[in-house]
């Protein structure tokens, strides 16, 4: 999995299960990510 976290922000690459999943989100939403150590959820607050 490549993410980088820095403070309130992360950057995702594409073809990351994270990438994957927030392909089609929009600000707003909360998106379910499938991680090696389980699921989480993460909402949608900025897309840049």
């Amino acid at each position: 999995m490549r993410w980088a976290l820095d403070g309130d922000h992360i950057q995702v690459t594409p073809n990351s299960p994270m990438g994957m999943a927030l392909t089609k989100a929009r600000v707003g939403e909360t998106v379910r990510v499938d991680l090696p150590r389980g699921s989480r959820r993460f909402e949608i607050v900025e897309i840049q």
